[in-house]
């Protein structure tokens, strides 16, 4: 059984398939490089799906930042920002917040205060999640299938690995949902880390428990996913307004094995136009934390195929001794 690393990227729209599995590729290695590992292979694959709700991908041979196509986010190797303190009152007064939206937005049972206004947020900031989750007509009931789709139709296609499944922004929305209503087709993942998720906010955890199965939620609290046997693991920069809510261990409880979600702070160092970007994938995917998740995740890998082929070697050293014995 092989190891794999299986990504799913986030908001809006992105650049061509390859181009983007191949810039995620990038950044794991930088942060493989940053960590002294630049040789370790990346076994890897990308869960795309901007294209079912964008007819043409991000261009970036275009030079009008007006074309609908045009790109000024393509990857940059090795700029980075450098860390700063950050300020724990700051971080009480994000904490603060997110309880008071909790109690404005959502009821005891996690179905919804004041939908149609949670609605026009949607529509209006997340145009993607206002698809994916409406129900206005059967053609957004759709996209949401599709969408799922995607990501079922690639772990079926890696079913006899071992998975690393790292879920981007609206990507950890798409993962966690399927992951609750297709349980027997995500065994397989042995690892789920969400980057710059938004799983912890009020509207996000109301629109996932419409429908959610009993199994996956215990009371007011939804549950890690039911099936799922290894390790969900959280990272978040303090300064990721789309990852406002930063501790989904106070939302998602254990799951019947007692996996519970684990958060982690983590510093996104990557620079856009010289500002950092706290949200961007590369930043996260890069960082000194996931790189030394993938390394060890993959090394048990790599260290049988080192035992393997030392043992080929092995083998045709004593045989090639004793042939030039009996020559002798």
């Amino acid at each position: 059984m092989a190891r794999y690393i299986i990504g799913i990227h986030g908001l809006r729209n992105k650049p061509p398939a390859d181009l983007l599995k191949k810039w995620w590729q990038f950044a794991l290695k930088e942060g493989l490089e940053h960590i002294g590992h630049p040789h370790l292979r990346i076994p890897f694959d990308l869960i795309y799906w901007a294209d079912e709700l964008y007819p043409e991908p991000l261009d970036p041979d275009l030079s009008d930042p007006d074309d609908e196509q045009y790109m000024d986010e393509p990857y940059q190797w090795g700029v980075s920002a450098i860390q700063e303190d950050r300020s724990n009152q700051v971080n009480n007064l994000r904490r603060y917040i997110e309880k008071q939206l909790h109690g404005i937005f959502l009821k005891p049972n996690l179905s919804m205060n004041y939908e149609n206004i949670t609605d026009k947020i949607f529509r209006h900031f997340f145009k993607d999640l206002d698809k994916y989750f409406s129900k206005a007509d059967t053609e957004n009931e759709t996209t949401r299938l599709r969408v799922q789709q995607r990501m079922l139709e690639l772990l079926d296609r890696h079913a006899k690995d071992e998975v690393l499944l790292i879920a981007h922004s609206m990507g950890s929305i798409i993962a966690y949902d399927v992951m609750t209503r297709y349980p027997e087709r995500c065994k397989h993942i042995q690892k789920f880390v969400t980057i710059g998720s938004p799983l912890g906010l009020p509207f996000i955890l109301g629109k996932l428990a419409q429908g959610m199965p009993e199994t996956e939620r215990i009371g007011d609290k939804l549950r890690t996913p039911s099936v799922f046997k290894g390790q969900w693991l959280n990272y978040s920069d303090p300064e990721d307004m789309i990852a406002f809510d930063q501790q989904l261990s106070d939302d998602y409880v254990a799951n019947e094995l007692g996996v519970k979600v684990e958060d982690f702070p983590v510093f996104n160092d990557y620079l856009d136009g010289g500002e950092r970007n706290t949200h961007k994938s590369y930043g996260y995917l890069r960082s000194d934390e996931m790189a030394t998740l993938v390394h060890e995740f993959l090394s048990p890998q790599s260290g049988r195929f080192r035992g393997m082929i030392d043992k080929i070697w092995s083998t045709f050293s004593i045989s090639f001794k004793n042939i030039w014995r009996k020559r002798k």
